[in-house]
């Protein structure tokens, strides 16, 4: 459920700022990827912080419809969550 969610966020960004996908690499708690900006298409952080913004609000959505139950898909989904924002605020 999480990695389709991770999915719809990058194909909701790369619709509307394409970048494509040279490698990619899930891990139960962090991610690494290896991208090709179009000529001119220096916004890197942009498309990663859509991408973090889309994912998180997808797993609120869930929670909330769901209710609070923590379950292990939750706390995969909790681990991801944190270490995007672990990430960015090293940015």
């Amino acid at each position: 459920m999480c990695r389709e969610m991770l999915r719809q966020a990058i194909a909701d960004v790369r619709a509307i700022h394409p970048f494509n996908i040279l490698a990619w690499v899930l891990l139960p708690d962090h991610m690494h990827c290896i991208w090709e900006l179009p000529d001119g298409g220096t916004d890197y952080s942009k498309r990663w912080g859509m991408i973090k913004a889309g994912f998180t609000r997808r797993v609120h959505k869930m929670i909330r419809n769901d209710g609070l139950v923590l379950t292990k898909r939750y706390v995969s989904c909790f681990a991801a969550i944190k270490n995007l924002k672990n990430n960015a605020m090293k940015e």
